[in-house]
């Protein structure tokens, strides 16, 4: 399979399903191709199916939270990530994505707690900063989006 080939990728999973249908990591990864190419309802079948397998999968609620968010279900996406949080909470992808939700649904307080986690178990992420930053800034705690927009710089690119 070559890189960017969905479609070979989908193959590859659904032919790793077919020789064992209780493979949940098959389903997530399937799952992650289909929300990638935006087939959430695809995706967010296969996560159901890989929860039901593999029920303390963080990676998978929060692929399901993910596809949720791109079919419009932002409350249902943030029970999925609040889910993972409770299995792993030191997923910080999780507390990323929770994050980055409850900024679009205007919840910045909700969301500046969850960077903030996020940055406690990936500190030299500097995408989580200017995140933070961003969101500082327009609850108008300016010193604090400075602070968070000077280490962001210090990090460089991650």
């Amino acid at each position: 399979m070559k890189k960017g080939d969905e479609a070979g990728a989908i193959a590859d999973f659904t032919s790793a399903i077919k020789q064992n249908p209780k493979d949940a990591d098959a389903y997530s990864g399937r799952g992650e191709i289909e929300r990638t190419k935006a087939d959430y309802d695809d995706a967010i079948t296969d996560y159901n199916h890989a929860i039901e397998l593999k029920p303390k999968s963080a990676f998978a609620y929060c692929g399901r939270g993910n596809a949720k968010v791109g079919n419009y279900d932002d409350d249902g996406a943030i029970v999925d990530y609040t889910k993972a949080i409770e299995i792993d909470p030191k997923y910080w992808w999780a507390y990323w994505d929770r994050g980055l939700t409850k900024k679009h649904m205007s919840n910045y307080d909700g969301a500046i707690a969850d960077f903030t986690e996020a940055i406690k178990l990936d500190p030299k992420n500097a995408e989580i900063y200017r995140e933070r930053s961003e969101l500082r800034r327009w609850t108008g705690d300016y010193n604090g989006a400075m602070a968070d927009l000077n280490k962001a710089a210090s990090l460089g690119q991650n």
